[in-house]
């Protein structure tokens, strides 16, 4: 799915968000902001993984966690 929204393709696509597992894609209806971060100009990458963890990413989960394999 990433591929394809890089692509040519996908060039009428903007501003949606999909849900992809294995071969479900689900287009989702538009989410309203429940949590912010705002600063003066872009962000960095690394300012985001400074300050994601802390504010937004509080209390985020990842209901599918990679399975390691021993």
């Amino acid at each position: 799915m990433v591929a394809w929204l890089a692509s040519d393709e996908a060039q009428h696509v903007n501003g949606q968000v999909f849900h992809v597992t294995e071969g479900l894609v689900n287009l989702l209806n538009q989410p309203e902001p429940v949590k912010t971060i705002q600063k003066d100009g872009k962000w960095t990458v690394e300012e985001i993984a400074r300050v994601f963890p802390a504010t937004i990413g509080l209390e985020l989960y990842n209901p599918a966690p990679s399975q390691v394999r021993e």
